[in-house]
């Protein structure tokens, strides 16, 4: 079925949003990069599990 306009608005802000949340944590990963040390082996390790 077609969707309404309602849904296809509900739809693009969660993509803008998800967006929005990916571009934050690359920044943070990138940040974390930079710095190295403890806390970027720290963050790794949990991020591997």
């Amino acid at each position: 079925g077609r969707m309404t306009q309602r849904q296809i608005l509900l739809h693009y802000d969660c993509a803008l949003r998800r967006e929005r949340r990916l571009r934050a944590e690359r920044i943070v990963d990138v940040g974390y990069g930079m710095a190295g040390g403890k806390e970027a082996q720290a963050l790794v390790r949990q991020l591997a599990g």
